[in-house]
């Protein structure tokens, strides 16, 4: 690792030391990937070649999903810096731009939604989505109106208030990615711990490897040392479907209008004008100094050398809160280990929740003669092969349920910054759909508003009963998920204060 980059959170063992990296000339977080996968990385960082005049000769993988990124945001009060690395091996042929895939992201658990209106020629639509159990953490939607590997951010969301609760409960951490080029679609959704889900064709639902991952999620008041300075809003982002040469990049960064931005500046200019000013104690946003495939490797052996699972038995999620921090900050990491499967067809709904009971096994080989092998949206947990491919449900289930929930180990719980919330992870389990705080609408508000009365004598906002009386309610911020499981499958939700 260069001189200057030191991990953010480091400790006596390896693995839990952070990816999430400080440059220290300018005290500022630097993104661990620079839009490489770290499968790219630690394939290449044996060779020589230098990643500015010889890019062309960097191998990528062949086979399977991958991703990359790193995000870092300012919001009321606190800073949010999110890092995420998922790779799998096995991949699948990608869906298409119709109704069947239109039917498997229809899923209330994908909403919001927007399905885009395309040409063949249109620029790519790409959907991100993270997610904290059935909590939405973050949401961005990018175009390539520039080109599919310098992506604009067209939409971005951080729904605050669930970020700053991340360390309530048990961490479930997950992600969903909708790429839609041309008429090809490619969708990926992978929970810490499971199993990666995709869509085939037909609309097809294919689950495939218990992917190597690592998630990082930094969440710091503005005002502590832990926060690390006053950086600039930014995005970072690659994604490669290897089976179906889908491979996107975004690298984007804000700032405020009465910060100095500079272009068309490069080379040795660059380099004397970024040294002049440092010299005078101001503070470089970017560019990053380019590191080579050794330095960045620096950065993630820690983890990936011991990221293939033997067995079953090494298969779940690792969840650590690290030590060291401020009051009221906190800083989770949540890995899972890499073991290859055989894909197999499931439940269309298998998507959006990131589980399934049975399946059968998807078909390889080229689309003249597989085509009508992909069984497409009706397969459901029922379904049953014959032979080698039949898949016991019963089973399955169990494998499933210990892989998701019960292999989940959370090291210091309790401690760190993580609280005990047995209520909050009830209330995540359940993924047949999504809580946003985006899903309040101003109808919604304006009908709990209309149902709440302040009352003067006891100081509280009471609901009013349509019997006749009035009963007291929590005035921060509560969600009661009963009242969201019980609304129709896609409706808007309220979020207003519930009953507790």
């Amino acid at each position: 690792m260069p001189w200057f980059m030191e991990p953010i959170a480091e400790t006596a063992d390896q693995e839990d030391q952070s990816i999430i990296v400080i440059d220290k000339r300018d005290d500022r977080m630097v993104s661990p990937f620079q839009t490489w996968l770290v499968s790219e990385i630690m394939a290449n960082a044996a060779g020589s070649i230098n990643v500015l005049t010889e890019r062309d000769q960097v191998m990528p993988p062949n086979s399977g999903y991958h991703v990359a990124l790193f995000g870092n945001y300012t919001l009321d009060g606190i800073k949010v810096v999110v890092a995420i690395s998922i790779e799998a091996t096995t991949g699948n042929t990608c869906a298409g731009w119709d109704a069947d895939t239109a039917r498997a992201l229809s899923h209330p658990a994908f909403q919001p939604f927007s399905w885009p209106m395309l040409r063949d020629t249109s620029a790519s639509y790409t959907d991100i989505k993270i997610y904290n159990g059935n909590e939405i953490l973050f949401h961005w939607i990018l175009r390539g109106f520039r080109s599919d590997t310098d992506l604009s951010v067209q939409q971005q969301f951080v729904d605050e208030f669930f970020v700053r609760e991340v360390n309530k409960g048990n961490p479930r951490l997950s992600v969903t990615i909708a790429v839609f080029i041309g008429w090809r679609v490619s969708v990926f959704s992978f929970e810490c711990g499971g199993r990666t889900y995709s869509i085939g064709p037909r609309g097809t639902v294919v689950t495939g490897d218990s992917a190597r991952s690592r998630f990082e999620l930094r969440v710091c008041s503005r005002s502590s040392e832990d926060a690390a300075g006053n950086d600039a809003d930014r995005l970072e982002f690659r994604y490669r479907d290897s089976n179906n040469r889908i491979d996107i990049k975004c690298s984007r960064t804000s700032v405020p209008g009465t910060w100095l931005t500079v272009s068309h500046i490069s080379g040795p200019t660059l380099v004397q004008t970024i040294r002049s000013v440092r010299e005078n104690r101001a503070r470089v946003e970017g560019p990053e100094q380019t590191e080579q495939f050794a330095q960045l490797a620096a950065v993630h052996e820690g983890w990936w050398n011991s990221s293939i699972a033997r067995d079953e038995t090494q298969v779940g999620s690792l969840v650590v809160f690290v030590e060291g921090l401020d009051e009221g900050n906190f800083h989770i990491q949540v890995r899972s280990k890499l073991l290859e499967r055989t894909p197999l067809m499931v439940a269309q709904r298998a998507l959006a929740e990131m589980r399934h009971e049975a399946g059968v096994a998807a078909p390889i080989g080229p689309p003249s003669l597989t085509a009508t092998a992909w069984i497409g949206p009706d397969v459901d947990d029922d379904a049953r092969g014959s032979g080698d491919d039949q898949v016991l449900a019963r089973q399955h289930a169990g494998a499933e349920l210990n892989v998701r929930s019960f292999s989940t180990t959370l090291v210091n719980r309790g401690q760190s910054g993580h609280q005990v919330d047995a209520e909050r992870d009830t209330a995540r389990l359940d993924r047949s759909f999504a809580r946003s705080t985006a899903g309040l609408t101003p109808q919604l508000f304006a009908e709990e508003m209309a149902r709440r009365s302040y009352n003067t004598t006891t100081a509280t906002i009471v609901e009013i009963d349509t019997a006749g009386g009035a009963e007291d309610v929590q005035t921060g911020p509560v969600q009661a998920a009963q009242s969201q499981a019980s609304a129709p499958a896609g409706a808007p939700v309220s979020y207003a204060p519930q009953l507790s």
